[in-house]
């Protein structure tokens, strides 16, 4: 093999890894999409789906900017469900959760071990999460019982989301940064 190549393959890989960071804003919310649109369902005056597992999980691979474009895809889904009025509640939440699950996690990677950067992460996420539906809850429903039962149920799932999260993300490497693959990696 030919040293002087070398470099070139260097700087091929760096070109592929940003042209696959950069279609990953346009995957992620296609993927929210779908889970969302398949396992959307009516209940309690509200809609619930179980996209919020691909929000922690693109928003800790990829980053907090492309954890916001997960919003996009989980609003479009609620439109296309037809779920008008709560596909802007939950498009701007998913964003926002996304955003903080990724940035937690970012920033937090200096200091603790993956593990406990995805447990912290997939933690601030679904606080953040919670919070923001039981105001929303309250704003979309007018019946107080009513909506605090489609924010229990959304709580519920959104828990159960992080909990499968927690358990897919280590089968999936980190590769949009060398720091973090080296780490995950090794241990």
């Amino acid at each position: 093999m030919n040293l002087s190549t070398l470099p070139h393959l260097v700087d091929l890989m760096s070109i592929m890894k940003k042209k696959i960071y950069i279609a990953t804003f346009f995957i992620a919310p296609v993927l929210c999409f779908l889970l969302g649109w398949v396992t959307k369902m009516p209940i309690y005056g509200g809609c619930v789906d179980v996209s919020d597992i691909a929000v922690f999980v693109v928003s800790i691979i990829c980053g907090p900017w492309v954890g916001i474009t997960c919003g996009v895809g989980v609003a479009i889904s609620d439109i296309v469900c037809g779920a008008y009025l709560n596909s802007a509640f939950s498009g701007v939440i998913s964003a926002i959760v996304g955003w903080v699950c990724g940035y937690v996690y970012k920033h937090t990677f200096a200091s603790f071990s993956i593990r406990k950067c995805k447990i912290l992460s997939l933690l601030c996420a679904f606080g953040t999460s919670v919070v923001l539906w039981l105001c929303a809850s309250f704003i979309l429903i007018k019946d107080p019982y009513t909506a605090l039962m489609l924010f229990l149920l959304k709580a519920i799932i959104s828990l159960g989301c992080a909990i499968l999260a927690y358990f897919v993300l280590p089968k999936i490497p980190h590769f949009f940064d060398e720091e973090r693959w080296n780490k995950d990696i090794s241990g």
